[in-house]
């Protein structure tokens, strides 16, 4: 019933949906059982939101660890999506995007303690119809600050924190991703990243700089 609170148990392991025994969760999940309200809305800071090309679908991501998708014409909440959480700041979301077909979500930021192994971040994708996880992109050195899409939905860039910069990626033939291309050289932490419609890409840093990149 609307206006309840409904107790989730919510299983936090190694991956989205993942159903490895305890001893094989991944270094900085919780790695047993959590349980978790959800009162049928974000209960912290939404850090971004992003909204399909047709304006049919929302996406929100919040500091209380959910991805959140909305209709737009009469603004239900059409389902919630739980990253892997883990003790501290583990699970919050600092980034989402949705593709402008509004078929996959992208969500990141902090996936991993700072004492995991370097180059342990991700970004995970999901699948906005069913919220199944559907990819993640691993191998990321520190928190993911902002995603987009490309406006023909192959690409998507990724800004981090701490001078780590650009990761862009391309969709595969076999719907896959890949890394493209990158520039880790920056001078802090970047919050923004933005495609124009011919492809070309923008970024901002706390380094002070405007970044500027071609469409290839």
């Amino acid at each position: 019933m609307r206006g309840l609170l409904i107790l989730v148990l919510v299983v936090i392991l190694g991956a989205a949906g993942g159903a490895a025994a305890a001893r094989e969760a991944t270094p900085g999940l919780y790695d047993r059982p959590v349980l978790a309200l959800d009162p049928g809305m974000h209960t912290a800071q939404i850090s971004r939101a992003d909204v399909d090309a047709a304006g049919r679908l929302a996406v929100t991501g919040s500091l209380d660890r959910t991805v959140r998708v909305w209709r737009l014409a009469d603004g239900a909440l059409l389902r919630t999506i739980r990253l892997p959480t883990g003790p501290g700041n583990v699970g919050k979301v600092y980034a989402v995007a949705i593709s402008p077909d509004g078929t996959t979500i992208a969500a990141g930021g902090w996936t991993r303690t700072m004492t995991s192994p370097a180059e342990s971040e991700q970004v995970y994708l999901f699948d906005a119809e069913t919220g199944k996880m559907v990819g993640r992109l691993d191998g990321l050195p520190n928190v993911v600050y902002h995603l987009a899409f490309s406006p023909d939905g192959r690409r998507l860039a990724a800004v981090l924190g701490d001078g780590h910069g650009l990761r862009l990626y391309r969709r595969t033939t076999d719907g896959r991703w890949a890394e493209q291309r990158r520039d880790p050289d920056y001078g802090g932490s970047s919050y923004g990243v933005a495609f124009a419609p011919d492809g070309r890409l923008a970024t901002t840093s706390d380094d002070g700089r405007l970044r500027l990149y071609d469409a290839d």
